[in-house]
Order: C-alpha cells, then sequence, then structure tokens
C-alpha cells in the first residue's frame, strides 16, 4: 500500500497582516525610480499591455522595467498646454487622448511619440472647456464641453490617421442643445446624443442627426426632455428622463413607449440586474428595482430604508454578483444593495482628517482579473468586499492598525490585466501590488502570538482513514479529521478525547503500517503499538515497549530512529524489516514491515 509521508524540516513564514489579509506584495515608485511627479491622477493599460500613467508633470509609460516621460519642455516641440494630465484613454486605433488641467484634449501618437491638440489650435472648438472624453467601440472620440455642446472627432485610417471634427450644439445649429450628458452607441453603430433639449440619433455614416424630445424640431417637438443614463437591451434602448420617466425606443419599430414611476426625481442611472429586472437610481428619490415584464416596482427611499444615505445617487455600479453599489457623497459611506434578497447594505469606512480645504477624493469602484472587488467611497477608505464576511476590509490602511502601509485616500486605482494592482495614494506615489499564489494553509493548533511549544510539530502521519496525527513538543498528540478539523489528542487509555490524561510521551514520529497499526516513537519514552479498536478511529489498544539495561534484545528507542532514518530524504526504501526478537519475558514478537 502506497502511503504518503510529510516530513517538516523546515518552515519560514513571512506573514505580512493577519488572516483577513490577501497574500501580497508590495513594489513603490517614485519621482527616484523614474516616475515624473508623484501625483498619478489616472492609469492605462493599452493593447500592448504598456503601463501609462497620466500625473501633474507629464504622461508616463512603463514598460514593466523603467518608466519614460512625455510632457512639454522648452524647445522640446511637444503641444501640450498644460503637463498635468488627469484623464488618458485609448481608442481603437493605438491613439491615447488626453484631458488636461486646463480642460484641453490631446491626441498622443505612440509610434512617433507626438502629441496633437484636438481641436487644433486656432480652430473652432480649440477654447471649449471640455469635462469628458468619450470612445466609442468603432473608434469615433467625443469631446463633452461644459457650455457648448459636444465635439465628434473621426479618424481617417486611410488618409494617415487624419483628424476631422463636427461640433453639436446650438449655435452651429447641429443640434440645439448646450449640454450633452452623455453619448451611447448602440449595438447597431448609431450615436445617440443625451442631452438636456432631447435626444440626437446619428446613424453611421452620416453627420445629421434624427432628433427626439427637442424643444425647436423632430417628430416630437415641443416636447423637450432632458436625459441622463441609456440601458440597451436586445429589442429596445431604455433613456433616462427627468420626473421617474423612462422612454423605451423600440428599435423595431422606431416608436418610444413610456415607463413613468411614482417620483419627481431626477434618474440618474438603469442597470440590469436580472433577466426582466432593472435597478433604477434617482438624484432625491433613493432608487427602485422595475420589473419590465409585469410593469411593476419596488421603491426604496431615504425614509423608508434607514441604510441608505439621504444623498442623491450619482451613479451605480453593478458587480460580478449581481450586487449593486451606490455612488453618493456621503465621507466614507458606501451602501450596496442585493437584488436577489431586497437587503441594502450600508458600509462605513473611517477615513483620514484632512483640512476642509482640501477637496474629498472622488468615489471608485473596479473588479480585477482576480475576482477582488475594490472600493473606495468619497471622501477616502479605500477596501477590498470580503464574499466570506460580506463587508469591506480596509486595504492595509486601516486607521490605527499595525498593518497600516500607506494613506486610505487615494488619487487613482487600476487592475491591470495580470492581475497587479496599482494605486496611488495620498501618500504619494505608486504603489504596485503583486499576489502571490500561497501553496500552503497554516493550521495553528494553540493559536499564540509569541513563540510556543504548542505549535512546536515533531510528527506528521495522515492514517487510512485521512486523519492526520500532529506530534507537538508539549508532549500531546493531537488528531484532526479529514477536513482538518480537531478531533482530540491520544489518551493514556487509547482514546481520542479532549479530556483525560494525555499519552505519556513527547512523539517524535508516527506511522501506520498495512495492517493499519500505528507506531509512534517517543523520546524517551519508548515505542507505542496502537491497534485500532473501532471503525472510526477514535480508540485503540496501546502497547509501549521500553528499552532495559538488562535485555539488549528490545533497544527500540534505536529501533525508531532507524524507522526516522529510512524514511528520511523523501523517499521510503521498498521494504525495511526491523527487529524481529522474541522478547525473553513477555514472549513478544515485534515485527514492523514499511511497504510503497
Amino acid at each position: 500500500m502506497k502511503k504518503t509521508l510529510i516530513s517538516v524540516i523546515l518552515l519560514l513564514a513571512i506573514v505580512f497582516s493577519t488572516h483577513a489579509q490577501q497574500h501580497c506584495f508590495f513594489t513603490h515608485y517614485s519621482t527616484e525610480d523614474g516616475l515624473s511627479q508623484n501625483t498619478v491622477m489616472n492609469i492605462l493599460q493599452d493593447h500592448k499591455d504598456n503601463l501609462w500613467f497620466a500625473t501633474w508633470d507629464g504622461i508616463n509609460r512603463f514598460n514593466g522595467y523603467t518608466f519614460k516621460t512625455y510632457k512639454a519642455r522648452q524647445g522640446n516641440y511637444i503641444s501640450l498646454t498644460n503637463n498635468r494630465v488627469d484623464r488618458i484613454y485609448e481608442d481603437r486605433y493605438g491613439f491615447l487622448w488626453l484631458l488636461t488641467y486646463d480642460n484641453r484634449v490631446h491626441r498622443f501618437d505612440p509610434k512617433t511619440e507626438t502629441f496633437e491638440q484636438v481641436p487644433a489650435a486656432g480652430e473652432e472648438g480649440s477654447t471649449f472647456n471640455v469635462h469628458t472624453i468619450e470612445v466609442m467601440p468603432n473608434g469615433t472620440v467625443w469631446l463633452l464641453t461644459e457650455n457648448d455642446g459636444a465635439i465628434r472627432i473621426l479618424t481617417h485610417p486611410d488618409e494617415n490617421n487624419r483628424l476631422t471634427w463636427d461640433i453639436y450644439s446650438s449655435k452651429t445649429e447641429l443640434f440645439p442643445s448646450l449640454h450633452v450628458f452623455k453619448v451611447h452607441q448602440d449595438k447597431a453603430g448609431n450615436d445617440w446624443l443625451l442631452t438636456d433639449n432631447g435626444l440626437g440619433m446619428i446613424h453611421p455614416g452620416k453627420k445629421e442627426p434624427d432628433s427626439y424630445f427637442t424643444e425647436t424640431k423632430g417628430k416630437f417637438g415641443g416636447m423637450n426632455q432632458a436625459f441622463y443614463a441609456v440601458q440597451e437591451r436586445d429589442k429596445d434602448i431604455c433613456f433616462a428622463s427627468d420626473h421617474g420617466r423612462i422612454w423605451s425606443y423600440q428599435k423595431e419599430s422606431g416608436e418610444f413607449t413610456l415607463i413613468e414611476l411614482p417620483t419627481k426625481g431626477q434618474i440618474t442611472s438603469i442597470h440590469p440586474v436580472a433577466p426582466d429586472v432593472s435597478v433604477i437610481t434617482t438624484d432625491s428619490d433613493g432608487f427602485f428595482t422595475y420589473n419590465l415584464r409585469t410593469k411593476t416596482n419596488v421603491h426604496y427611499s431615504f425614509l423608508t430604508c434607514r441604510a441608505l444615505p439621504a444623498k442623491p445617487i450619482l451613479s451605480a455600479y453593478v458587480d460580478r454578483s449581481s450586487e449593486v453599489w451606490f455612488e453618493q457623497e456621503e465621507p466614507g459611506v458606501v451602501a450596496h444593495f442585493n437584488p436577489s434578497t431586497g437587503v441594502v447594505t450600508r458600509e462605513q469606512i473611517p477615513i483620514e482628517y484632512s483640512n476642509p480645504e482640501r477637496s474629498r477624493p472622488a468615489f471608485h469602484i473596479h473588479e480585477d482579473v482576480n475576482g477582488y472587488l475594490w472600493v473606495h467611497p468619497y471622501g477616502g477608505g479605500f477596501s477590498y468586499f470580503d464574499p466570506q464576511k460580506k463587508c469591506l476590509v480596509p486595504f492595509y490602511n486601516g486607521l490605527g492598525s499595525r498593518d497600516w502601509r500607506f494613506s486610505n485616500k487615494i488619487h487613482s486605482a487600476f487592475s491591470d490585466k495580470q492581475g497587479n494592482l496599482w494605486l496611488c495614494t495620498h501618500s504619494k506615489g505608486l504603489e504596485k501590488v503583486t499576489y502571490r499564489n500561497v501553496p500552503f494553509a497554516m493550521m495553528t493548533p494553540m493559536p499564540h502570538e509569541h513563540e510556543s511549544l504548542h505549535n512546536e510539530v515533531r510528527a506528521l502521519c495522515e492514517d487510512k482513514l485521512g486523519n492526520l496525527w500532529v506530534g507537538l513538543k508539549d508532549g500531546i498528540l493531537r488528531i484532526y479529521d479529514a477536513g482538518k478539523t480537531y478531533k482530540g489528542y491520544l489518551t493514556e487509555s487509547g482514546t481520542i478525547s479532549i479530556t483525560g490524561t494525555p499519552m505519556q510521551g513527547t512523539v517524535y514520529f508516527v506511522i501506520q503500517d498495512s495492517k493499519g497499526i500505528i507506531w509512534i516513537a517517543t523520546k524517551g519514552d519508548g515505542l507505542v503499538r496502537a491497534e485500532p479498536t473501532s471503525s472510526n478511529g477514535m480508540s485503540y489498544k496501546l502497547t509501549r515497549y521500553l528499552h532495559r539495561e538488562d535485555d539488549m534484545s528490545i533497544i527500540m528507542y534505536i529501533a525508531s530512529m532507524k524507522i526516522i532514518m529510512a524514511v528520511s530524504g523523501w523517499q521510503l526504501l521498498p521494504e525495511v524489516s526491523i527487529i524481529s526478537r522474541r522478547m525473553k519475558q513477555e514472549k513478544h514478537c515485534l515485527s514492523i514491515t514499511v511497504t510503497t
């Protein structure tokens, strides 16, 4: 019978934190390592897996070894209007789009390492204040401005990637609006403009949009409405508006149907959480679950749901388990909703004190390839979600924690394709967090922060039932079942129990032979033969063999050492026969055979 013998020579454990933390190690980068500035506002991994960091002093490319900086310097002909870059995006052609601190937009070509302002300096739109860049799947880029509508940028790859642009605003008469809140590209390739004055739909290859719900023209002229959020499904597209109204666009007929919720609030987001169920958030009246098949809703307001902060819900995020997380400007607080149970949970993370004049860092949430969910509530408290505890756990930044490494307020957080976490906190610099596959799980017989004889292992053996026999230096032989649950210790009477007198002797080796007999070698207290007397492995008949000076034929301690020598080096000899002698007085014949 082949048995597995575990021999522990040395265990070196480097513990970064308590059991609640993840197994990882940290690398810190700063200006001393080539980073151009210690405040990183945005992080991107391009299609070639290069990492890009938008800092307060240019952008940095990291190839896994070194940083390279791109920024405007005197005489280097780089056209950046401001070296502080707040946002960075990649389009389908591999160009990077940068939003700088002065609300200007630049396109960067990684191949030629050149910048160009978009729209070009001196052209119409070049002085508009842009607050958002939206990159569409087909390569179109939209620039959303503060008071001048939106600019559509087209790249022409067959013309040396030349750019053209059109401005959609009431000033250019392409669309009767000055405020575009969002652009959505549907599955058919149409671009939808969600504005303060209706909807606009631009067909692929077209310039002029179709308009809906606008004040001046279109099929629904005179019924102008503002639209803030969108959800696309297979047969329709839902557009969220004011006063609880949602207009559903039927793709096949091109008609709109109205869904009305019992609220005066502005709808800020729509997210599917089940095939027929969506979660709909508002700016002043909590949120709703809405069943599109039965046309029924459930309302969760600030008044009826105490766990929900009495703040506008600015956005929502649905994680892989369909839990819904709400963005609200309540410092250190985030609420999340389980659609299956209907329960709202409020998480409160203590945050660091900061000068009231200093702006509070924004809400952030994302999931990585390892399955971790990372949450930064408004104002601070960067944490990960523990699915076992079902709560947020501070990530090496808990106030007063001995594991504290950096501020719990972040400028940016990003998980790359390889699963590494990148952070820029208010402690400055860049943190790379790399996860380790830890093949070991530690069992501590007697939990203790300091060195203890109760946890010093001298012998290990797994028997045929899957039980683990653990001999400790404190003289106790503990037994754990196949699930590593503690069953008890071997007593002098041969039972496995949590009470009674422990078997005498410090155990240095344990092995089970082919007949199921357990042999226990002790230090100075002889060799113990434990024959099972029950099928569940909870009781044994013990026979102890001791060395006597006047009987040279019984050298049990030496025999036990020979067993250990036979299995040292992680290998067993094909067959080991040790001492087959008749004992002069007790007439016992001792024969031990270990077979692989």
